[in-house]
C-alpha cells in the first residue's frame, strides 16, 4: 500500500502498565502467552468497533477507529478484559488527521495520542478536547486533569480523564 492520506480518524495508543517487572517475574516464555492473549483482546476489541491495529508497540498498540465514540468503548472493553487476564493497561486517545505511510501511519495527531497516553496512569483513558468535542461536548463522563505540555507538541493541551457513566 503506498502513501495516502487516511484523513481525520481517532487515534487510540495503548500500554500495559509494570509491564518490565512484570516480564521478568513470569520469564520470557509465560510473559509471550501473556502478551499473545493481549494481543488477542485488543484486536477483537478493535475490530469490533469497526477499527484497524495498525501495528504493536511490544506491550501496547496503535490502532485507528472511525469515531471518538468507539475509541472509548474500545478503551473500556480493552481495560476490562485485560483485567481478566490480571494485567493492567493506560489510554490515549486523539482525533486527529493521519496519513499512512505503507502499514504504518504518521502525523502530528499520531504524536499528541503517544503523549497522551504517557500522561496516562494505570486504568485510566485520558483525552484530549478533540475527542470532547467529537462525543457531544463535555458531560459528566469527562474529569478535566488541567493543561499539560506535550513533549514535542506546541502548546498547552488540555487533558481529560473518561469513565463512562452507563
Amino acid at each position: 500500500m503506498g502513501d495516502a492520506t487516511v484523513g481525520t480518524v481517532t487515534v487510540l495508543f495503548t500500554d500495559l502498565v509494570d509491564s518490565t517487572a512484570r516480564a521478568a517475574s513470569l520469564g520470557d516464555a509465560q510473559w509471550k502467552a501473556l502478551l499473545d492473549r493481549h494481543d488477542a483482546v485488543i484486536r477483537a476489541a478493535v475490530e469490533h468497533c469497526g477499527g484497524t491495529v495498525v501495528k504493536g508497540t511490544g506491550d501496547g498498540v496503535v490502532a485507528l477507529l472511525p469515531s471518538a465514540s468507539s475509541a472509548l468503548q474500545v478503551a473500556e472493553r480493552i481495560r476490562r478484559d485485560l483485567a481478566l487476564q490480571g494485567l493492567e493497561a493506560r489510554f490515549g486517545i486523539h482525533v486527529g488527521d493521519v496519513d499512512r505511510r505503507g502499514d504504518d501511519i504518521s502525523g502530528l495527531a499520531v504524536n499528541i495520542a503517544a503523549r497522551v497516553m504517557a500522561k496516562a496512569g494505570t486504568g485510566d483513558i485520558y483525552v484530549t478536547d478533540s475527542v470532547i468535542a467529537s462525543t457531544g461536548g463535555p458531560g459528566p463522563q469527562y474529569e478535566s486533569q488541567g493543561a499539560y505540555e506535550l513533549k514535542g507538541v506546541p502548546g498547552e493541551w488540555l487533558l481529560s480523564r473518561y469513565e463512562s457513566t452507563a
